[in-house]
């Protein structure tokens, strides 16, 4: 998630934590998308899913 105000991005934070989402956070989009792409060495860049935010896989 990427927002420029640390207040905004902590409270997005807590409800999408609070929702079961697994989030990382970013200051900007610029940092959001390099972070993006880091995690995602050596593929595309950019895939079809996003890592920055994504459900946590639950145990069955």
């Amino acid at each position: 998630m990427a927002a420029d105000d640390a207040d905004i991005r902590e409270l997005v934070l807590l409800k999408l934590q609070q929702a079961g989402f697994d989030v990382r956070l970013a200051e900007d989009g610029l940092s959001a998308l390099a972070a993006q792409i880091r995690q995602q060495a050596g593929g595309s860049g950019v895939g079809e899913h996003c890592p920055l935010c994504e459900r946590p896989r639950r145990a069955t």
